[in-house]
This record gives structure tokens, sequence and C-alpha cells, in this order.
């Protein structure tokens, strides 16, 4: 019986360390994401893998322009709501129209919707990088 609980002892200690090892390794992978801005990051929406800019110029985000493909500036930071268009946005015209665009995004954003949807923007729209 001795033997059994020592046996049982070392296994959990075992499991203990390997998951605060991979908890470890699986944050350190995560900070190292998000500080290096060349770093690959898979999409939640795509399974595609797109590299992070730090800064996208004004005619990058001008390239974006269609509804199949569509970044805008908000506040100065660059989403890619290509995905969100159908699903929270609705697929207005409105809204389609301005793809490409900073200020006209945020004045035709803000006069549909206020502020109500500024967080679906914020956390499903996938993050490009701030406006140069």
């Amino acid at each position: 019986m001795k033997n059994f609980t020592i046996l049982i002892i070392i296994i959990l200690s075992v499991f203990i360390v390997g998951c605060s090892t991979n908890n470890s390794t699986n944050a350190d992978a995560n900070n190292s994401i998000t500080s290096n801005s060349n770093a690959a990051v898979q999409t939640n929406a795509k399974e595609t893998i797109a590299p992070i800019k730090s800064t996208i110029s004004l005619s990058e985000l001008q390239k974006h322009n269609t509804e199949s493909d569509c970044w805008i500036a908000y506040e100065g930071t660059v989403y890619d709501i290509t995905d969100l268009l159908p699903v929270y946005l609705g697929s207005e015209t409105a809204i389609a129209a301005t793809c490409g665009t900073s200020g006209q995004f945020e004045d035709v954003f803000i006069q549909k919707y206020g502020t109500s949807k500024i967080n679906v923007l914020e956390s499903k729209g996938m993050y490009k990088g701030k406006l140069e």
C-alpha cells in the first residue's frame, strides 16, 4: 500500500509539473505573437495564416475596398471586417461602401449604429495594425 501511495504521488507530481510547463510555454508563445509584429497568426474566422503588421499605410488600406476583401480603420486601428459584413453588420450597403476607408467608415458606422456595435468591431474584426 505504501508503494502504491508513493506511485500516485509521483504520477500527480509529474502531471502537475507538465501542466504548468505547458501553460508557461503557451503564455510565452502568446506573448511572442503579440510582441513580434512579423509573427504569423491563425485567424478564428479563416483557416489561413496572415502576418501582423505593426502599421498599415493608407494606400494599403485603400486596396481592400470590396465586400469580399474589406478592411477599415476605426480610431486609427485597421481591421479586416470581411467576415463581419454579412454576420454582424447585415451586409449593410452603407458600411460595405466604406471598405478601404478610415474617416468615411467611422462616420457611417457611428451614424448607423452609434457606439452600440463598436465592441463587435473590436472583438470580432481581424486586427491588422495601426493606420500610419
